[in-house]
């Protein structure tokens, strides 16, 4: 048996996208990064490293920066709150190094930061040209206004989304947010 925490394993997926390679932790779901101990982060982050490095058909972290921030949501324990927080901002770094020219990138930073503290101006600023950047597109622009503090104009663009939307939203870390609003 390979101790996943000191090695960098991946594996590959068949879905409605294809064929693609993954890092084994995006198959961890929400409730495993909340019970993980004795975790090596570096080997987390070494895995996905290793699906660039390798030029693998490969798109980014999102899905397993949002997993860890939703666990975080879900802990009472502050300080493993903080721990998963450290966790998801040390893969955002890395995700926005190699995929941070895309909205969803950037706002999976930002929400971890907001978790944290308060954004800045330029944050703010960031968040502005994302949701006029992307007029029309419902989708970011109600995750954008949710970190723009906006509870009405997010509530507009939810009752905008489709129905499918809305319930994979509901399960997202982002919807915590716009329900603390």
């Amino acid at each position: 048996m390979i101790d996943i925490f000191n090695e960098t394993p991946w594996c590959r997926v068949e879905d409605s996208e294809g064929d693609r390679d993954i890092s084994i932790f995006e198959a961890f779901e929400t409730n495993d990064w909340q019970k993980i101990d004795n975790c090596n982060f570096d080997s987390v982050i070494a895995s996905f490293q290793r699906l660039v490095d390798n030029n693998l058909n490969y798109e980014s972290a999102n899905d397993t920066i949002i997993k860890i921030i939703s666990a975080s949501d879900l802990v009472d324990d502050k300080s493993r709150k903080n721990l998963l927080l450290e966790w998801a901002q040390r893969l955002s770094n890395w995700n926005m190094e190699y995929f941070g020219n895309t909205e969803f990138a950037i706002i999976n930073d930002l929400q971890i930061k907001s978790r944290i503290r308060d954004l800045n101006d330029f944050e703010f600023k960031t968040l502005s040209e994302i949701m006029i950047n992307n007029n029309g597109n419902n989708e970011v622009c109600f995750v954008a206004s949710i970190l723009l503090r906006s509870k009405p104009q997010a509530s507009l663009y939810w009752n905008n989304l489709d129905e499918e939307t809305r319930e994979k939203y509901g399960e997202y870390s982002i919807y915590y947010l716009f329900n603390q609003l």
